[in-house]
């Protein structure tokens, strides 16, 4: 009978984690806080020792021991907390490993899920053979990081964080209900590390040559699949943007919903992330087109916004305002290694859009391939 370990933060999903191997494969849960509470019954040897340490005073009307008193106690004294757990901890190691023992002579479940938040620090790879092989890897990797990376600033060594999913979907700055629960803006850098804004003194924004999105909201430029009512060069552009880009869920295989470049949204996140410098990518995939559209404003009941408007009831019935450009169909731009070596009309859309979101595009993709990057500032090589 395998013994598995469970261990992980306050609001980490343990709870959830444990109900469901009980649930779905019979498995035996063993918590340790739990089973803290049983040792501190009257009954019970923990109980006479707590009771000898701390005095009554922790003590309910009924004799039970109250775990707020005592906590009031302990939390603000280390040297009571240590003399506390010096009780508390032998004992519930040896209780643990008392049922483990149990049920494998038992043979009654598959397995036995043992879950403590001081997994690691208690010992518990006496009893968990399914914990400690996971731990050893890990271990070497964790470390205090917002200690760790503000010594390197102080040592100064170059940081670079990598935010996640994208503008439209941040918490506070996205498309909402449509959105994620974390901040997937530039400033959720500095909250979720620790490190100071002020120190912070390049923001790369990553943005394509056109656009997409998974799953619902709104999309004033999408253009429609033909399964989704698109016609005509709607869909026949959607299609493209598809097909050439390989536009598909990496997990699911479902097309990504496609549509032109949209200025509005691309100076937005230039605002709301303070961008330094943009990253266009998949520039190659529009040589497939004669002409290409950049939206550059909205309409929606007679009324034009130059801006991104929050009002869900405006953005969801948006009609995009485009531009026309001329593109660069025929033009393998595949093996351009300079921005001068880049067709004309593909340096003017890039230049347009320059000024259209207010930012600098230093980095350009220009195929699949890693080292097919164009790159116009040698501080970001």
């Amino acid at each position: 009978m395998k013994v598995l370990g469970i261990t992980g933060g306050v609001g980490a999903g343990k709870s959830t984690v444990l109900m469901y191997l009980k649930e779905h494969y019979g498995a035996r849960v063993i918590q340790a806080d739990q089973v803290g509470h049983l040792l501190q019954q009257p009954h019970e040897s923990c109980y006479r020792r707590i009771v000898e340490l701390f005095g009554t005073t922790v003590l309910n009307a009924d004799g039970t021991i109250s775990r707020p008193k005592l906590g009031a106690i302990v939390y603000t004294d280390p040297q009571k907390m240590a003399r506390l757990n010096a009780i508390m901890h032998p004992s519930i190691r040896r209780w643990i490993k008392s049922e483990v023992e149990a049920e494998q002579k038992r043979g009654c479940v598959p397995f036995v899920t043992v879950e403590a938040a001081l997994l690691l620090e208690d010992h518990y790879d006496e009893i968990c053979d399914e914990m400690l092989p996971y731990a050893c890897i890990l271990k070497p990797y964790m470390a205090e990081t917002t200690q760790l990376l503000n010594n390197a600033l102080r040592e100064g060594k170059n940081i670079l964080f990598e935010g996640a999913q994208a503008t439209m979907l941040d918490i506070d700055h996205g498309t909402y209900p449509y959105v994620t629960s974390s901040s997937c803006c530039a400033g959720g850098a500095a909250t979720g590390s620790g490190v100071g804004p002020v120190n912070i003194d390049r923001v790369l924004g990553i943005q394509k040559a056109y656009i997409t999105r998974v799953g619902g909201g709104p999309f004033p430029t999408e253009q429609l699949f033909p399964e989704n009512g698109g016609v005509g060069e709607e869909a026949e552009v959607g299609e493209a943007l598809c097909t050439v880009g390989h536009e598909y869920g990496v997990t699911t295989g479902r097309k990504r919903r496609c549509g032109w470049f949209d200025a509005v949204i691309g100076k937005y996140a230039v605002d709301v992330n303070g961008l330094t410098d943009i990253a266009l990518t998949k520039l190659d995939v529009l040589s497939e087109f004669e002409t290409i559209k950049v939206c550059v404003a909205y309409e929606c009941d007679g009324v034009r916004y130059d801006y991104l408007p929050m009002q869900q009831s405006v953005l969801f019935h948006a009609k995009p305002i485009y531009e026309e450009l001329p593109g660069w169909k025929g033009c393998d731009i595949t093996g351009c290694k300079t921005f001068d070596e880049l067709p004309e009309n593909a340096q003017k859309y890039i230049r347009h859009l320059e000024e259209l979101v207010g930012a600098p595009m230093t980095m350009i993709s220009v195929a699949p391939e890693r080292d097919a990057t164009i790159i116009q500032n040698e501080a970001l090589r």
